[in-house]
């Protein structure tokens, strides 16, 4: 509306503020909470962590989508949990139909990545988006997942069967 649109940030944050403390359900709570932060806090990032896991529970996949990026965005900066919530982020992006988004979402992971392991689940993820639509390059992603994996039987199984599948 033109009111909220004028309103100072700090206006919009006092109002969101209130609004959380009000007896609302615990996506609103955690919406709220995130819009009233200045800032990164892993405190409301867990409250959008419980948020996405109700959205999610009740097949609300594009409303635990956003949730799940207002929880990565407050995700103080080198946080322990800015990985998980990246690929959850994802993950639900590309489940409510946003491709592109999730993709990209992705691809700012990797460059955030902060070691193999983590750079292997991003490239499982970028093979098995590419997969229905480049075949040949998400085959290469395979390979660098494969690459990545280190001593993770499971990743190490998902890339060798999808390059054998590939192989035919």
């Amino acid at each position: 509306s033109v009111l909220y649109e004028s309103a100072t940030t700090s206006t919009r944050r006092t109002v969101h503020e209130s609004l959380a403390e009000a007896n609302l359900d615990a996506e609103e709570r955690a919406r709220h909470l995130a819009l009233a932060a200045a800032g990164p806090s892993e405190k409301v990032a867990q409250e959008l962590d419980r948020a996405v896991e109700i959205a999610s529970g009740r097949g609300a996949t594009a409303s635990a989508a956003e949730l799940a990026e207002l929880a990565l965005a407050l995700t103080p900066a080198g946080g322990a949990n800015a990985h998980r919530r990246s690929l959850q982020a994802a993950k639900l992006r590309f489940s409510s139909g946003d491709i592109a988004r999730a993709q990209a979402m992705l691809e700012e992971a990797l460059e955030s990545a902060t070691d193999d392991h983590q750079r292997a689940e991003i490239f499982r993820k970028l093979a098995e988006l590419a997969y229905e639509s480049d075949q040949v390059a998400s085959l290469e992603l395979f390979r660098l997942l494969l690459e990545h994996a280190g001593d993770d039987d499971r990743l190490r199984v998902d890339a060798l069967y999808w390059l054998a599948l590939g192989s035919f």
